[in-house]
C-alpha cells in the first residue's frame, strides 16, 4: 500500500504504519513459498489477505506472528526493524494469530483456544482449568476439576 497526499496538503510526511513488511520471503527447501512481501498496515485498520490456495497466506500471517527463525527481509513494527523469529517475540509486540486448524484443542471452549498459552503451561485439564474473566480478556488458573 502506498500512501500520497493530495496536492496542497498540509504534509506529504506519511503516518508511520504499525506495522511494515518489506521484501519478506520464506522458502522451504528449494520452493519459494513468498517472494518479496511488502505490506504496510496503519494504527486502526484492518486488512484482509486474499488469494488461492497455496498463495502465501498463512505463511506471511506466520512470518508475522514469529512461526519462522528463517524469513528474509525485514518486519517493522511502529518504524523500528524488529526480529519476530519466536511467537514470544511477536507476543511481546502485541501480536498473536488464531489458527484455522480446527483441531488443535477440540474438547476446549473458543476461549480457552483462543486464549491458549497466554498464562503458560497447564498441568492437565483434570488438574487446572482456564477461566475467562469476561470484560478484562484475562486468564486465571483455577485448581479443582474441569
Amino acid at each position: 500500500m502506498e500512501y500520497t497526499m493530495a496536492e496542497g496538503s498540509p504534509s506529504s510526511a506519511r503516518p508511520t504504519p504499525a506495522i511494515e513488511l518489506r521484501g519478506v520471503g520464506k522458502r522451504y527447501h528449494s520452493a519459494i513459498a513468498v517472494d518479496q512481501v511488502d505490506l504496510d498496515v496503519a494504527h486502526g485498520e484492518v486488512h484482509g489477505l486474499m488469494g488461492e490456495n497455496g498463495a502465501g497466506k498463512s505463511t506471511v500471517m506466520k512470518a508475522i506472528a514469529g512461526n519462522f527463525t528463517d524469513y528474509t527481509g525485514e518486519i517493522l513494527i511502529d518504524g523500528r526493524p524488529t526480529d519476530l523469529h519466536s511467537p514470544a517475540a511477536a507476543r511481546a509486540h502485541g501480536i498473536a494469530m488464531v489458527y484455522q486448524e480446527l483441531s488443535l484443542a477440540g474438547p476446549l471452549s473458543i476461549a480457552e483456544n483462543v486464549f491458549a498459552g497466554r498464562e503458560g503451561p497447564v498441568r492437565s485439564r483434570r488438574s487446572c482449568r482456564l477461566d475467562l474473566e469476561l470484560g478484562r480478556g484475562t486468564l486465571r488458573r483455577k485448581e479443582g476439576p474441569a
